[in-house]
């Protein structure tokens, strides 16, 4: 195991493992936290909730394991050893079968989130006249400033966002986006108790129909231009939203 301070809290997302015996299909992407530092090859786990109901990992089961630390994002391949309950929390026991090992490529960790978004979809002549006024200011929202972008404020359509990271967001909608398109984003986050308007950039990735709910369209989006300082926002924005998640769930238990 490298050395890295893995510490009670730190954020992990449980991939669906290979494991062709496995009975959990959906999802695909759970969100658990460390209970107990690791011992050894084994680390305790909280049993992951999903949409308020409680998963219970199968012993035996596989998952790929990303653990969201303090010194970094660390991957390994992890297995359920055990199970049980203690007083209200539900621990799941997992070996780390491969070696701990530092994702290269900048990874952010999701979380649910349900509010309404706003977005207003570029033109070309509209995103030819962001990029000049943008590189030119060195700012991308100084540039829809200067290019008096953002006026016709009809235009600005709604949606419902679902979840979030530091890296885009997934929303949906009653019409279907234009995959490659840039939209410029607007809603709500809470910083200290406080509520501040996020607005921000992003190219939609897929846009497809629900298959559970006809006319209803899931986005994915990765966001563009953010600086440093913009994207921390965010990410302290989904683990405080995370955080509120994991009490709510808990107490309805």
């Amino acid at each position: 195991m490298p050395e890295i301070t893995i510490e009670v809290g730190d954020k992990v997302e449980l991939e669906k493992g290979k494991n062709p015996d496995s009975q959990l299909l959906e999802p695909t992407i759970l969100l658990s936290q460390v209970m107990e530092p690791p011992e050894g090859n084994t680390v305790k786990l909280s049993m992951p909730m999903e949409k308020a109901h409680l998963v219970l990992l199968r012993v035996d089961e596989e998952y790929e394991l990303h653990f969201y630390t303090g010194s970094g994002t660390f991957s390994c391949t992890g297995r359920i050893v055990d199970r049980y309950k203690e007083e209200t929390f539900y621990i799941a026991v997992v070996e780390l079968v491969t070696t701990l090992e530092k994702l290269q490529r900048r990874q952010f960790f999701r979380a649910e989130c349900v509010r309404p978004i706003y977005f207003y979809t570029l033109t070309e002549e509209e995103l030819s006249e962001l990029k000049y006024y943008g590189e030119s200011s060195g700012s991308m929202e100084t540039g829809w400033v200067l290019a008096g972008l953002g006026t016709q404020t009809e235009r600005w359509d709604q949606g419902v966002l679902t979840d979030i990271s530091g890296g885009g967001i997934r929303f949906t909608t009653h019409s279907e986006l234009g995959k490659g398109g840039v939209l410029y984003l607007s809603m709500e986050i809470e910083q200290k108790q406080e509520k501040k308007a996020k607005r921000m950039f992003a190219r939609v990735i897929s846009s497809l129909e629900m298959e559970k709910k006809p006319g209803n369209y899931e986005n994915r989006l990765e966001f563009l231009w953010l600086s440093s300082a913009e994207r921390e926002e965010i990410i302290r924005f989904v683990f405080d939203e995370d955080r509120k998640r994991l009490k709510r769930e808990r107490g309805s238990l």
